[in-house]
């Protein structure tokens, strides 16, 4: 914002067209982070289950403590949505872009 208190955005693409606005991508973790990571994974995990087995443990700490164990060690379940309706049908709406037009 301005002194005047006026917004100051950029109005249409900020970046030309064709070209990324991040070109060397997402920065890589430090090495010594990933190291550290991989070094204390298994420490982590068993804080995980001591948490989850501990009965004096709040119920959504343990519930929570199993979520997590569950999600890394097997893999979360897939989402599903349900698109039926009460008289078995449902919309599909298709737009149709010509190619090399400003969308």
């Amino acid at each position: 914002m301005t002194t005047a208190g006026i917004s100051t955005k950029t109005v249409g693409r900020p970046f030309e067209k064709g070209k990324s606005g991040n070109p060397s991508g997402r920065p890589k973790l430090p090495v010594e982070f990933v190291s550290i990571a991989k070094k204390k994974s298994v420490e982590a995990m068993q804080i995980l289950v001591d948490i989850m087995t501990n009965e004096k443990t709040k119920a959504s700490d343990r519930i929570r403590s199993a979520e997590i164990i569950i999600s890394y060690g097997v893999g979360k379940p897939q989402q599903q949505i349900d698109l039926s309706s009460s008289d078995g049908s449902f919309a599909i709406t298709v737009k149709y872009v010509s190619p090399g037009k400003d969308n």
